[in-house]
């Protein structure tokens, strides 16, 4: 077996430096890539959570509007519509235990709307 010469030492030393620093570039490039994750997660998450609060807004609008049906100068049919669409963006914003309660608050709401209507219909329209 040959010595080593000092180009063989400085060839191996110079690749184990090498490797050494790709390591290292590439943990920091990981580290910074968990971090961008991290802030999409956050931008995910206000994303969905503002589109809640317009589901929440919708609904919380039409119930309102249902207990005010005695006002005559309300529209409640285009709330109606807003609230269905609502309806449908629950299904996938939140769970389906909640969606499934808000349709069956949907289908209360909607009979109770008909029969005050109905009720307004006849002219006995309450005070």
């Amino acid at each position: 077996m040959e010595p080593m010469t000092w180009d063989a030492i400085a060839t191996f030393t110079t690749g184990i430096f090498a490797v050494g620093s790709a390591t290292v570039v590439a943990m920091k490039q990981v580290a910074i890539v968990k971090r961008q994750t991290l802030l999409q997660e956050l931008a995910l998450r206000n994303e969905v959570f503002d589109k809640r609060m317009e589901n929440y807004r919708a609904i919380r609008r039409y119930v309102a509007t249902v207990s005010h049906l005695t006002s005559s100068d309300h529209d409640s049919f285009a709330d109606f519509e807003i609230y269905l669409e609502a309806l449908e963006d629950a299904r996938f914003l939140f769970s389906k235990r909640l969606y499934l309660e808000l349709n069956a608050l949907a289908m209360l709401v909607e009979e109770v709307r008909k029969s005050v209507q109905h009720h307004e219909w006849d002219g006995n329209k309450p005070k």
